[in-house]
């Protein structure tokens, strides 16, 4: 019962928390969010090849966002205020889970307004962190994914502005093995980046890791791009794999279409079609093929 109301009132207050939460967060109301995220951060690539662009994830961040930074912002805005009273059921003391777990901030995996919550409980971090980055910078977030636009010379100091304003904010830490910090232009980087770790700086990799994946989407060399869909190819090979052997082929033709077949949607909307048209003929290719499999039919050479 609660998910069903959760996810009616995420609905009725959908455009008010989408205002709430502007201009940082893409992940709410709009399922263009992840392919505007991309192609954004792409254009802005391609146009200087001195800008980089810093991604950033949180640890644990929906188990460890401040509630009293979603509370705050709940009152903040005269158009969320009816929320209060539902939310402060769930998230106005500690939540106990099973065998006695307790966790007095983040919000719940599976609440359909969690989502929506955490972009709250995060955007005043993103709000002050904003105003103290460069004039030519500026911020975006998917959730806990936030990508800095900045400068080579400026990356450092960017990300300690975000991931500073993140934990003061919302309590939020980064996770470095995740951090990455890539521009176009092929050079080492700077020594201050350097000790964030090894792995963070990919403008001087070999060229198949030279790149950065935003929201899933591969940007960085031809040959990044490529190793990319080769992975994702080998991917969507073990469903069809195991859709072929399923006993009854309605099964199996329902999941080939409403599964198999859209993975490579975000894929072909977000690769300029010159890098991911490979991969498109290789994906209609084993889709044709297993369909063939499932209705038991030889593989024909005429489409």
């Amino acid at each position: 019962m609660r998910r069903l109301v959760t996810h009616t009132m995420a609905q009725q207050f959908a455009s008010q928390l989408a205002d709430a939460t502007a201009p940082f967060q893409f992940a709410l109301s709009t399922r263009a969010g992840t392919d505007c995220a991309a192609l954004l951060l792409r254009s802005m690539l391609d146009q200087d090849p001195e800008t980089v662009v810093v991604s950033i994830d949180g640890i644990g961040a929906y188990d460890h966002v401040s509630r009293a930074a979603i509370f705050e912002q709940l009152l903040a805005h005269e158009s969320l205020r009816d929320l209060v009273p539902f939310v402060r059921m769930w998230y106005g003391q500690r939540s106990t889970y099973l065998r006695q777990i307790f966790q007095g901030e983040g919000v719940e995996q599976g609440d359909a307004l969690a989502p929506a919550l955490f972009a709250l409980g995060i955007h005043q971090a993103l709000v002050e962190a904003a105003t103290r980055l460069g004039r030519d910078e500026f911020l975006i977030a998917y959730l806990d994914d936030v990508y800095i636009k900045t400068s080579r010379e400026r990356s450092r100091a960017a990300f300690d502005v975000v991931t500073g304003s993140l934990l003061r904010n919302a309590h939020i830490d980064t996770n470095l093995g995740k951090c990455r910090v890539y521009g176009r232009r092929t050079d080492a980087a700077p020594a201050n980046v350097q000790s964030l770790g090894a792995d963070v700086w990919r403008s001087d990799r070999p060229a198949p890791e030279r790149g950065v994946k935003v929201l899933g989407t591969p940007v960085g060399s031809p040959e990044f791009v490529a190793a990319h869909l080769d992975a994702c190819l080998q991917e969507e090979q073990v469903l069809l794999d195991r859709l072929t052997r399923m006993p009854d082929p309605q099964s199996a033709w329902l999941v080939l279409m409403f599964c198999a077949s859209p993975r490579a949607n975000h894929l072909l909307r977000t690769i300029p079609p010159a890098e991911v048209l490979r991969y498109a003929e290789e994906h209609d290719e084993r889709l044709w093929h297993a369909l063939h499999t499932i209705m038991g039919s030889p593989a024909m050479d005429d489409r």
